[in-house]
């Protein structure tokens, strides 16, 4: 607290007692006060309508704090091209000479400060991206100092509206992917390392495991995937979904789908997609359908059994295969097996769609 009102104090009479260089003789104001005079080494400091190039003095009562004029409201102090690094106590502005404004009183009866500049270069790199026109649109910038890497550690690349990232390039072509290790060379003048971001049209989630996928899929949310996801023998069955899964040609294996029901039992990976739902381009593999206890006289209306879906009706199933076995006690036939989806598919686009189910024969 003491410290603060000497500072408050500081300010009041610094201010109130400004004067210009060669103002300060006979000038009763000045009488008990310690003398701070700041160089501007080529700076300029302007306050309101008044402004110096060379130097400032400002006058204190002995023992505070004094303050940096920068840091005065209505102060602007600047130099062009240059950033101001501090005010030192010899025009060499070392680093040990830096003056301490927060714990250094002022004790002298005169002191000479001088103002540190260092030449301002700008090392960034820059987020770029191709638009539908075929010309380069910047995201933003991060100022790094030279041998930082890259990372897109504010998510600039998530400001192109409509889109979704999925990868950085070093050229707009988007031929050679962005090196990790990649270090910013630095250099003497401004130098902006362009990094280029690929998009796809969409907002969609990047999945490249299970866990991701299965949040993704109860959130309902258009995932795309990024790499092979193995379930690892997880439950997987009755999901209701209205989402995109694109599966970018990758490959989900050991999946587990129970069946469900009594009178009427089913037994597909989606219960319904709705009507809009999208499955394209993915890839089942090592699919374990668990049909057994099947009680044959309480089935009234046989098994919904089916490679992808129960009702798909308005949905799309487009390059899609799936393999894998089913395990049953069921002594009939199961006729929609390694079909797309059990119910009519008159409603729904099938499109290059595969499967090759087997039926292995368990007891309960």
């Amino acid at each position: 607290m003491k410290k603060r009102i000497l500072i408050l104090l500081a300010l009041t009479i610094a201010v109130l007692l400004l004067t210009a260089v060669g103002c300060r003789d006979n000038d009763s104001a000045l009488e008990g006060k310690n003398i701070a005079t700041f160089e501007l080494n080529g700076g300029t400091l302007e306050y309101k309508t008044s402004s110096s190039r060379t130097r400032v003095n400002f006058a204190y009562f002995p023992d505070t704090y004094i303050l940096d004029p920068a840091e005065i409201p209505g102060y602007k102090l600047y130099r062009s091209g240059y950033d101001f690094t501090g005010w030192y106590t010899s025009e060499n502005c070392l680093p040990d000479e830096k003056w301490d404004f927060e714990n250094t009183l002022f004790t002298e009866k005169e002191l000479t400060l001088y103002a540190g500049w260092e030449k301002s270069i700008h090392h960034t790199f820059t987020l770029y991206y191709t638009d539908e026109n075929g010309d380069v649109q910047a995201l933003d910038s991060y100022k790094v100092d030279a041998g930082e890497t890259f990372s897109d550690w504010r998510g600039y690349a998530n400001k192109r509206s409509g889109h979704t990232p999925i990868g950085f390039f070093s050229d707009k072509d988007l031929t050679t992917p962005w090196d990790a290790d990649f270090a910013h060379p630095g250099g003497e003048t401004d130098t902006d390392i362009a990094v280029y971001v690929s998009y796809i049209v969409g907002e969609w989630e990047l999945v490249s495991n299970y866990a991701q996928f299965t949040a993704a899929m109860n959130a309902g949310l258009n995932i795309y995937l990024t790499a092979d996801i193995d379930g690892a023998g997880a439950e997987f069955s009755n999901v209701n979904y209205a989402g995109h899964l694109e599966g970018n040609g990758y490959t989900i294996s050991n999946l587990t789908v129970p069946k469900s029901g009594t009178l009427i039992m089913n037994c597909t990976m989606f219960n319904t997609l709705s009507e809009g739902a999208k499955i394209t381009n993915v890839n089942f593999s090592g699919i374990t359908f668990q049909l057994v206890g099947v009680n044959q006289s309480a089935v009234a209306s046989g098994l919904r059994i089916a490679a992808i879906a129960r009702n798909a009706n308005g949905a799309t199933i487009q390059n899609v295969t799936v393999s894998g076995e089913v395990l049953t006690d069921h002594t009939g036939t199961l006729p929609r097996l390694n079909e797309a989806v059990y119910d009519s598919e008159t409603t729904a686009t099938v499109e290059n769609f595969t499967a090759n189910i087997t039926v292995t024969t368990t007891t309960p």
